[in-house]
C-alpha cells in the first residue's frame, strides 16, 4: 500500500518523501549514511528510555478496552483519537492489544528527522504511514483511508498535533470516519504525578506514578461508577482472610463489569497508608489482642494515614466531576466532596465475614464508622 512502508522499504520511506512533501517544504537536508548510522545507534537507547517509563508507572486501571474489541467484531479497523500529550500510554495500550486484532498505524513525517520516528515505531510493532497533515493533508487522508479500508490498519489521529494549537480538534478525524465508515474511539490517560513538557504539556509520568487509561467517550450526563481501592499485598495477591480487601477488589471489578462502565483506581496506600512492613508489624500487635485502630496508633501512626486527594486529582485530570462511589467508608465520601468531586450517590460494597475477619469487620463498623448494615 502506498505510504505504509515495511521494514524492507528503503530507509527514506518510499515515494511520499519525493512528491508533494518536497514541493511544499524547503529543507535541503538529506538522509546521509552518517545520519542513518547515528539514528541506528540512538534507537536502542531511546527504546530503553520509553520502556523504562512504561515500567516505572503502575497502570491501576484500564477502562473501556471492551469498546475496541466490540468494534473489531464489526469491522477490522477503527480510528483511535487522543490528544498529542497522551501519546505515551495511549499508544502503549493500543500496541498491547495486537493479540485482540489491533493493527496500529502512526503518521510519521516523511522528512529526514521523521526517519528516526519511523524506525522507532516499527521496532515497537506499529505500522508507519509516512506523510504530513500540514503539508500533504489530502494525500495523508487518502493513505489513512486506504490503511483503514484495505489493510485493516487503525491509524492514530492526534487532532491537535503535531504543533497545536493545543486541544484544538481539527476536522480530519471526523472526515475520515465519514469516508471510511469506521468508528472514532477516543482515548486518554491520567497520571497521579507527572512532568508536563513542551507546547502541549506532554504527559511524562514520574517514577512509580499511578496511571489510569480510559477508552471510549464517557457520558458527561451520567455519574461515573468509581471505586477507590487501596492496595493490599496480603489480601489482593495472597488471598489473606484477615481482611476483606481481596473480596472488595474482585467484587469491584465484577460490579463495574455488570454496570457496563466505571473506573477502579488502585492506590498505593498499603495498610491504610502505613506501608507493608508497618502493616505486618501491626498484625503482630493484633495477634496480641489490639484491633486495627489501636495497633496503628501503638506504632505511632494515625488510625488512617491515607490521602484520597490522589484519587480525586486523577479523576479531575480525566475530566470526571460527578461520581457514584462504590464504598462503605464515609471518609471517602467526605474526602472526594472536599476535593471538588460531586458524589451523587453511594453504592454499598459489603461482603460477609469469613470466620477469620469477623473482628476486623466489626472494628470497621464500630470504630471507623463504616456503613456495613
Amino acid at each position: 500500500m502506498p505510504g505504509v512502508p515495511n521494514e524492507s522499504d528503503e530507509p527514506h520511506g518510499g515515494g511520499l518523501r519525493n512528491t508533494i512533501y518536497q514541493q511544499q517544504t524547503r529543507s535541503g537536508r538529506r538522509l546521509t549514511r552518517g545520519r542513518l548510522l547515528l539514528y541506528r545507534a540512538a534507537l536502542p537507547v531511546v527504546l530503553l528510555l520509553i520502556r523504562l517509563v512504561w515500567h516505572w508507572s503502575r497502570i491501576v486501571r484500564i477502562e473501556g478496552s471492551d469498546r475496541i474489541t466490540e468494534s473489531l467484531r464489526r469491522a477490522p479497523s477503527f480510528i483511535p483519537v487522543y490528544w498529542h500529550q497522551h501519546q505515551l500510554f495511549c499508544a502503549k495500550q493500543l500496541l498491547q492489544m495486537r493479540a485482540a486484532g489491533v493493527k496500529l498505524g502512526l503518521l510519521i513525517s516523511p522528512s529526514v528527522d521523521g526517519e528516526f520516528g519511523a524506525m522507532l515505531f516499527r521496532r515497537l510493532g506499529a505500522q508507519v504511514i509516512r506523510g504530513s497533515s500540514t503539508h500533504t493533508g489530502a494525500r495523508t487522508l487518502r493513505d489513512f483511508y486506504q490503511a483503514l479500508t484495505r489493510e485493516g490498519i487503525s491509524p492514530v489521529i492526534t487532532p491537535d498535533g503535531p504543533r497545536g494549537p493545543v486541544h484544538k480538534f481539527k476536522p480530519g478525524a471526523v472526515l475520515l470516519a465519514q469516508l471510511s465508515q469506521r468508528p472514532i474511539i477516543p482515548l486518554a490517560f491520567a497520571a497521579s504525578h507527572a512532568w508536563h513538557i513542551g507546547w502541549d504539556r506532554f504527559v511524562l509520568p514520574l517514577p512509580w506514578a499511578r496511571v489510569a487509561i480510559v477508552i471510549g467517550e464517557p457520558d458527561p450526563a451520567q455519574a461515573v461508577l468509581i471505586r477507590l481501592h487501596s492496595e493490599c499485598f496480603t489480601g489482593d495477591l495472597l488471598g489473606s482472610m484477615r481482611c476483606d480487601c481481596g473480596d472488595q477488589l474482585q467484587g469491584a471489578i465484577r460490579r463495574i463489569a455488570e454496570d457496563g462502565s466505571g473506573i477502579l483506581l488502585y492506590l498505593a496506600q498499603e495498610g491504610r497508608g502505613i506501608g507493608l512492613v508497618n502493616k505486618l508489624r501491626a498484625y503482630g500487635l493484633q495477634d496480641r489482642g489490639l484491633d486495627t485502630m489501636d495497633a496503628n496508633r501503638a506504632l505511632g501512626w494515625d488510625a488512617d494515614e491515607r490521602n484520597f486527594l490522589i484519587g480525586a486529582t486523577m479523576l479531575h485530570i480525566m475530566g470526571i466531576e460527578r461520581v457514584r462511589l462504590l464504598t462503605n467508608n464515609p471518609d471517602k465520601l467526605d474526602a472526594l466532596t472536599a476535593c471538588g468531586i460531586e458524589v451523587v450517590g453511594r453504592e454499598p460494597h459489603m461482603f460477609a465475614p469469613n470466620g477469620v475477619n469477623d473482628g476486623y469487620l466489626a472494628t470497621k463498623a464500630v470504630r471507623f464508622g463504616h456503613m456495613l448494615d
